[in-house]
């Protein structure tokens, strides 16, 4: 549904405009919230599963649900966006934003390290609660795309974790696993950060290099 909104709104015809309206209004029902029995307090709360019923949330569907939700222009005073920066920042190992338990433990390796992780209750495709690259730039541009400013401690936090991770071979945290992926998410994230250098890094030019060098 998020892609299809997407899609519909790059078309820029008013005969989508009762579809995308729909889409929308079935995207911020889908909305794991008080609906689904879940209140602030349920590390659930805010995000967005795989599914239009009760469930598991995850940052990476709830990236494109946000996503969708701007292009189909949904105002940002409306709750749907505060409540995902609840569960958006749940998935960052920041643990003065953080109110999870896991996000507390400095024993981790990713302790405090500003990255994000793919669901809020502590689990990681990288393994166990560590940060990697794709879905960092899904909680920079979650948060940005929620009403958070970029200088706001969270997002430069994140910002912090991809200078210390900058590069342009890998998915930073899992290898080649979904490196697509990683280029998607992070492009997004930092054309919405809006700076053309990270730490020195032409970060634009350098993943264009990357991607057109890679042609077969």
């Amino acid at each position: 549904t998020s892609t299809a909104i997407l899609a519909l709104v790059a078309t820029h015809s008013a005969n989508y405009a009762t579809i995308i309206e729909n889409a929308k209004n079935w995207l911020v029902k889908a909305q794991q919230d008080e609906t689904f029995g879940y209140t602030p307090a349920n590390y659930q709360y805010g995000g967005w599963t795989y599914w239009s019923g009760k469930g598991d949330p995850d940052l990476s569907n709830t990236q494109f649900a946000l996503l969708a939700l701007d292009a189909a222009n949904l105002p940002k005073t409306d709750p749907t966006w505060s409540k995902a920066i609840i569960f958006t920042q749940r998935c960052q190992n920041r643990p003065a934003s953080n109110d999870q338990a896991w996000a507390h433990d400095s024993t981790r390796p990713s302790y405090n390290d500003g990255g994000f992780i793919y669901r809020p209750w502590g689990w990681s495709l990288a393994g166990g609660t560590l940060s990697y690259g794709s879905m960092t730039g899904a909680g920079i541009w979650g948060l940005l795309l929620s009403g958070v400013p970029k200088t706001d401690e969270r997002v430069v936090a994140a910002i912090n974790w991809v200078v210390n991770h900058y590069t342009c071979d890998t998915n930073p945290g899992i290898g080649w696993w979904r490196m697509y992926y990683y280029y998607l998410s992070i492009s997004k994230a930092l054309t919405m950060y809006g700076e053309p250098m990270i730490d020195g890094h032409d970060w634009y030019q350098d993943l264009y290099n990357k991607i057109v060098g890679m042609q077969i």
